[in-house]
C-alpha cells in the first residue's frame, strides 16, 4: 500500500528559508542543504501517514523509508533511530496542544464557571485529544517508560507539566470550594485520578470516538467522582 512515492501525503510545511529550524530538528540530525531538508520533511510525512494507519510497533524504518521513496541508508543520515523519529513528530503534536490547551483555558472564558464544568471540560478535550493524536501519544508515552530516551521523556514531562497545570491553576482559583486542609494537593490527586483513567482506556485501549456512548458515560462518571472528591473530600489530610 506505501510501497512507491505516488503515495506520499501531500501535505507540507511553508518555508520561509531552506534550512529547517531548530524546533522542527528535534530528535533529527541537522541536514546541511535544502535537498536533505525536503528529504526530512517527506520522511516525517510518510512516518506520519503509516502511524495513523498501523500500530507504532508494526511500523518498521523499512516500511518508512519504502513509503518516503527514499531508501533506508539515506533515511538513517536524517534519523538515526525509529525513536529519533518519534522524538521529531511528538515535537510539534506536543506544541500544537499546548497551543489549543491554552486557548481553551484562558481563566476569563471559565470566571463563572462551576467547578463540575471546568472538570467536564478537561475530560473532553483529554478524550479528544487521545483519539485525535492517538496515532503518536501512544507509542510516544509507551517509549518514553521504556527506552528511557531523554529527548523523548523531557518532551512528554514538559507536555503533561504544561498541560495539566492550567488546568490546576483554574481549579486553586476555586480553592474555597474544595473540601480539603490542602487544595492543592486534592487537586493533584484528582488530577492523578482522572488523567490515568483516561489514559489507560482512551488512550492505551481500543480507539472510541468522542462522542461513543461508553466514552461519554467514562467521562461523566470521572466528572462526579472528582467533583465528588474535591468539594464533599475529607477535611483534614
Amino acid at each position: 500500500m506505501f510501497s512507491s512515492p505516488t503515495v506520499l501525503p501531500r501535505r507540507r510545511r511553508a518555508r520561509s528559508t531552506p534550512l529547517a529550524s531548530d524546533a522542527e530538528l528535534r530528535g533529527a540530525r541537522a541536514p546541511k542543504q535544502a535537498r536533505s531538508v525536503a528529504l526530512l520533511q517527506r520522511v516525517a510525512a510518510a512516518a506520519r501517514d503509516l502511524l495513523t494507519t498501523r500500530d507504532y510497533e508494526t511500523v518498521s524504518v523499512s516500511d518508512i523509508a519504502s513509503a518516503a521513496g527514499v531508501s533506508v541508508g539515506a533515511l538513517y543520515t536524517r534519523f538515526p533511530s525509529k525513536e529519533h523519529l518519534l522524538v521529531y513528530l511528538l515535537g510539534d503534536v506536543a506544541e500544537e496542544i499546548r497551543e489549543r490547551v491554552r486557548r481553551r483555558l484562558r481563566p476569563e472564558r471559565w470566571e463563572r464557571a462551576r467547578l463540575d464544568e471546568i472538570v467536564r471540560m478537561y475530560l473532553g478535550d483529554m478524550a479528544d485529544m487521545f483519539v485525535t493524536h492517538r496515532w503518536i501519544l501512544r507509542p510516544a508515552t509507551m517509549a518514553a517508560r521504556q527506552i528511557r530516551d531523554p529527548a523523548l521523556a523531557a518532551i512528554v514531562t514538559a507536555f503533561n507539566r504544561d498541560v495539566h497545570a492550567q488546568f490546576r491553576s483554574l481549579l486553586l482559583r476555586r480553592a474555597d470550594e474544595i473540601a480539603h486542609a490542602s487544595p492543592a494537593a486534592a487537586i493533584d490527586v484528582a488530577i492523578l485520578m482522572i488523567s490515568a483513567t483516561m489514559r489507560e482506556v482512551v488512550l492505551y485501549g481500543e480507539p472510541v470516538s468522542r462522542l461513543a456512548p461508553a466514552q461519554a458515560q467514562l467521562i461523566e462518571e470521572l466528572v462526579c467522582a472528582a467533583t465528588a472528591y474535591l468539594t464533599r473530600g475529607h477535611a483534614t489530610p
